[in-house]
């Protein structure tokens, strides 16, 4: 098990430390306080965090027909 500390949770999320906080108040981000002025976070913690909040883009099929294209002079049916 790997302990960081708020500062190495900062840097692997690419945020700043009152962010981290911010997460640590609404639960988002569980932490463990082995003494009163200690506060850690296990890296695996960290790794589900960043798997779950990961935003995944899905690519839409292309359509099976062709959009039809005016073209000015041409007949229309």
């Amino acid at each position: 098990m790997t302990w960081l500390t708020k500062k190495q949770v900062a840097d692997r999320l690419g945020c700043c430390t009152k962010t981290v906080e911010r997460l640590m108040r609404t639960g988002d981000l569980p932490y463990y306080r082995p003494s009163p002025h200690i506060i850690r976070f296990d890296a695996r913690d960290i790794e589900a965090h960043l798997e779950r909040s990961r935003i995944r883009i899905e690519k839409k099929p292309e359509p099976s027909y062709r959009r039809f294209h005016y073209v000015p002079g041409q007949k229309v049916v």
